[in-house]
């Protein structure tokens, strides 16, 4: 996984929308996936932080605290300071998915 012009948490939020029966709308995108990114990157956020070092910890906080900060700069970041990134990107991922599916059912009922 890495950022590119299209945001990932966008992509994986409207696979998981689309898995589940709803159309990709512009109605639909404007109303739910960002709304799913942003708890998205969240969790992600939340998986990661308990594996960094107090020194990184540190700098996360300075570059969070920055006006614009780089979405770009911030990936590589979390993949410089922690060993295991990929798996628990994946795995957080892999759970919010399932929260979402069970979410999604219900509010179809």
């Amino acid at each position: 996984m890495a950022p590119n012009d299209q945001n990932l948490l966008e992509v994986f939020v409207e696979e998981i929308l689309k898995q589940n029966g709803y159309n990709i709308t512009e109605e639909v995108r404007a109303q739910l996936v960002p709304q799913f990114v942003v708890e998205a990157e969240r969790r992600v956020g939340a998986a990661l932080t308990p594996h960094l070092s107090d020194t990184a910890s540190e700098q996360l906080t300075k570059f969070l605290s920055e006006e614009n900060p780089d979405a770009k700069q911030l990936w590589d970041f979390w993949q410089k300071n922690i060993p295991d990134f990929e798996n628990i990107v994946k795995k957080a991922l892999s759970d919010y998915a399932v929260e979402v599916k069970n979410a999604l059912a219900n509010i179809k009922k």
